[in-house]
């Protein structure tokens, strides 16, 4: 069971999964988080973790994958969207505190892969060695800390709540740093792989991260190159 698969999962088709099972597989995964908070990539059947991407005798990188701790966070808020199931987010909330406090961070709030120490960014792009500022692991770190941030603020976990907002503040005054004003995109790192990231730039106007003049010129550069970047 891989983490942001099953959040994926969740999010998109969570009304076909009986809501006992959602919680059964998000506890699942929360059995292997480690003492320092990383989350599973992955746990195998057995209930064995695996942090690391990649073949278990040939990990990709040094350190697990950048993501998994937001896919956790909003695994638990879509189970939440679909249940009003309050008790149990509250139960496992220290747990995504947890989890969050365990992403490499640099001091501008943003994901960062040592080059000295490469390992994969966003989990779907583990193959593509991304080092430096990481675009799209940094979007779902906003995401998830607006998400629990408005989560704690519903429950009137008023305190927990400001944290979380500040967090994603923080986060959300350095993002514009990745743009790239000649073409509106959003680069995907900012030392290896310094390239256009497509994907990254499509879920930074999904999350309103983009302006609505960068989201403009985002989509005119898709449809201007689309013989270039769609099959």
């Amino acid at each position: 069971c891989w983490t942001r698969d099953f959040c994926y999962m969740v999010e998109y088709a969570g009304r076909l999964l009986p809501p006992e099972e959602i919680l059964a597989g998000l506890d699942f995964l929360l059995a292997g988080q480690r003492e320092d908070g990383v989350v599973p990539d992955r746990v195998r059947p057995d209930g064995t973790p695996v942090y690391c991407a990649g073949p278990e005798d040939r990990p990709l990188g040094a350190a697990p994958p950048t993501d998994n701790a937001q896919f956790l966070v909003k695994l638990l808020d879509a189970y939440y969207e679909l249940t009003g199931d309050a008790a149990a987010f509250l139960e496992r909330a220290p747990a995504l505190r947890r989890s969050l406090e365990s992403v490499p961070l640099n001091p501008e709030g943003l994901v960062y892969v040592d080059p000295n120490r490469p390992h994969p960014g966003y989990g779907f792009t583990d193959m593509i060695a991304k080092t430096g500022k990481e675009l799209f692991s940094s979007l779902l770190y906003w995401e998830a800390c607006r998400r629990l941030a408005l989560r704690m603020q519903e429950l009137e976990e008023h305190e927990e709540a400001r944290d979380w907002f500040e967090a994603a503040e923080l986060t959300s005054l350095h993002l514009p740093q990745f743009r790239d004003e000649l073409t509106g995109l959003f680069w995907a790192a900012s030392q290896d792989c310094h390239q256009h990231d497509l994907w990254g730039s499509v879920y930074a106007v999904v999350l309103r991260v983009a302006s609505k003049t960068q989201s403009r010129a985002i989509a005119e550069y898709l449809l201007e190159n689309r013989e270039l970047i769609f099959w």
